[in-house]
């Protein structure tokens, strides 16, 4: 390695780039659109499931009771896990002041 090399690699100047704004910004709209579609969607669909087990279990088979009462336990911690996610998919900053704060708190 020759001394300008070493000399650039060691001041920064090889460091990554980091994003400009509207590449954080573009970032920042794709968490929030995921977001978006994993709460309207996937979290629906877990509901409706967990509506279905709960009248399920009203009229279970004998013996089935305990398999409904355990996919009911595993849909409810599903839908808390969905939420946990999406709500680490949204900086807390952006919930408070919204998406230009957020963006520029990320810069």
């Amino acid at each position: 390695m020759q001394l300008t090399e070493t000399t650039a690699v060691h001041s920064g100047a090889a460091r990554p780039r980091v994003p400009d704004r509207a590449a954080q910004r573009r970032i920042a709209d794709s968490r929030l659109r995921l977001a978006g579609e994993l709460r309207e969607r996937v979290q629906a669909r877990l509901v409706n499931v967990l509506i279905a087990l709960e009248l399920t279990s009203e009229c279970e088979p004998p013996g089935q009771a305990e398999l409904i009462d355990e996919a009911v336990e595993q849909a409810r911690t599903a839908i808390a896990e969905l939420r946990d996610l999406v709500a680490d998919l949204r900086p807390a900053v952006l919930a408070g002041r919204g998406l230009p704060a957020a963006v520029e708190a990320h810069i």
